[in-house]
């Protein structure tokens, strides 16, 4: 079991002999059909029906299951399509190793591998509750989907589906609507209406104004401003009982409108925000108390608007700060907040060029990365501040000279720079003692792209030793949290606190070594 920084169950893995196990007492109870094909022997009699291909991105499903309730569908994208979103497979002197195994079975080419699933099995499964499909090929669901008028749950993901039918407004008892992965941009207006939805999570779908209240909505997640906000105008308005926010493209002129918003929203426990301006005002609005993750990209509106006000996010347990251009102030009033358990300064996100975490400052704090801070030239730690921290995590801030306080973190395992030589010098010479705790070092250039095929103890090295010569090709950072959840959506962390690597580098855990 995986939990986040806020002690929510993220992931849950069970035995594979376990798993197989529940597969097969689903079937013979004939509460789950699970089938590679959607070939079954009593199509008629079928309630639930789950298709695993992971070898063709195309499979005909016919049109003759009048009583069915659920199509599960989990198929294999193929990775030389027009996706965005995944990397390209393994490719071989013959090809991709799919295709060799399919080439060697006899089978020379990928079935359907250019077919557009057209989903004509809708019109004879009108009971549908549950429409579920990863990797099928779709460009355009068709209209006949607004028929189906006990739908509950609609998810597709595939980069090639690009818009969403007007009759989806159709869906009266619609609760959740899925599609991440997609180039879907735009769903109709009259899709705002439908007051049972409870989950919206897209790539970047525009948010129209709503004149209904949507009382039961929850999640929204992946959307952005259609047009300039008002504070009567905004659609956020209507939309006060959310458990999870993610807003991007937000300016100047939704800010005002976003932030009277944010007052009404007494419920929210994860917001995320991205956009050249964002408001500064949820840190000091009582209705933001339940609120455990926030992730802001972007400037601040004038976040020092109120000296004298304390901020208030008693469960706030993770945040992530990307381009704020925050002062020493702004740190101080986060030092008093509780329960701040993860915590990223990343890309400018601090201007000054001294960071200091004041005395019994974050009580909390177990996880800190540090990274691109252009104007960082020392970082002081007072005596009794960061005392439960865990992780140090500190990346191209080729500027930092001066570290003090680190030696006092008496419960710090995990310490990592990154194309940082120069502090790492200064630590070798003028701290012995910090020197000897810290064993291990990343190696000093970027690593983003994980070769399977190199040992892992290559890309850790020792102090005292020259690092292996690597060729590595640099992508870009995996983004810092996903929202995902079908019910309140839940961060994922950039880089998982153990032996692993990620964008940037790896973590090296120092207590045992």
């Amino acid at each position: 079991m995986e939990k986040d920084a806020g002690g929510g169950i993220k992931l849950v893995a069970i035995h594979n002999l376990l798993h197989a196990f529940v597969e097969s007492e689903a079937q013979d109870s004939g509460f789950l059909e699970i089938h590679h094909q959607a070939n079954v022997s009593n199509p008629n009699a079928v309630r639930r029906l789950a298709v695993h291909n992971y070898v063709d991105s195309f499979v005909n499903i016919p049109n003759e299951f009048p009583k069915l309730r659920s199509l599960l569908c989990d198929f294999a994208e193929d990775q030389r399509s027009s996706s965005i979103y995944e990397m390209p497979q393994r490719q071989t002197l013959w090809g991709n190793f799919a295709d060799l195994c399919l080439r060697a079975c006899g089978n020379p080419e990928r079935t359907g591998l250019n077919t557009i699933h057209g989903l004509h099995f809708l019109e004879g499964s009108r009971f549908l509750r549950v429409i579920d499909l990863n990797g099928l090929k779709i460009q355009k669901l068709p209209d006949e989907i607004g028929g189906i008028i006990h739908l509950r749950y609609l998810g597709i993901r595939n980069s090639n589906l690009e818009e969403l039918p007007s009759s989806l407004c159709k869906l009266d008892n619609l609760q959740t609507l899925d599609v991440r992965r997609t180039n879907v941009r735009r769903v109709g207006d009259e899709f705002w209406e439908i007051e049972t939805l409870r989950h919206v999570l897209a790539e970047k779908i525009m948010l129209s104004n709503c004149t209904v209240s949507l009382n039961n909505l929850m999640t929204l997640d992946g959307v952005e401003p259609s047009n300039p906000w008002h504070e009567e105008i905004c659609p956020l308005n209507h939309m006060i009982g959310l458990l999870s926010l993610s807003l991007s493209g937000v300016s100047e002129t939704h800010t005002k409108a976003l932030s009277a918003a944010l007052k009404k929203m007494e419920f929210l426990v994860n917001l995320k925000l991205s956009g050249e301006f964002l408001p500064s005002t949820m840190f000091t609005d009582s209705s933001m108390r339940r609120l455990q993750v926030l992730i802001l990209h972007g400037k601040l509106e004038d976040p020092h608007a109120s000296h004298s006000d304390r901020y208030i996010m008693p469960n706030l347990s993770m945040l992530h700060l990307h381009k704020s251009e925050l002062s020493q102030l702004f740190v101080d009033k986060l030092a008093v907040l509780p329960c701040i358990a993860e915590m990223e300064l990343l890309y400018g996100s601090y201007s000054g060029t001294k960071l200091v975490f004041p005395e019994r400052g974050f009580q909390s704090l177990r996880k800190l990365k540090l990274k691109n801070l252009c104007t960082f030239e020392e970082l002081v730690v007072k005596p009794g501040a960061m005392r439960m921290l865990s992780t140090l995590a500190m990346y191209d801030c080729g500027r930092l000279k001066i570290v003090n306080g680190l030696t006092a973190l008496e419960h710090l395992q995990e310490l990592a720079f990154y194309n940082m030589e120069m502090i790492v010098d200064t630590i070798k010479h003028k701290d012995k003692k910090l020197f000897d705790k810290i064993k291990c070092l990343t190696t000093t250039r970027s690593l983003t792209k994980v070769d399977r095929d190199v040992p892992v103890g290559s890309w850790i090295r020792s102090l005292e030793r020259p690092a292996p010569t690597l060729r590595v090709s640099r992508a870009p950072e995996s983004p810092c949290s996903e929202l995902e959840s079908s019910g309140s959506v839940e961060p994922k962390a950039t880089d998982d606190i153990k032996v692993h690597y990620s964008s940037g580098g790896a973590w090296v855990r120092l207590a045992q070594v």
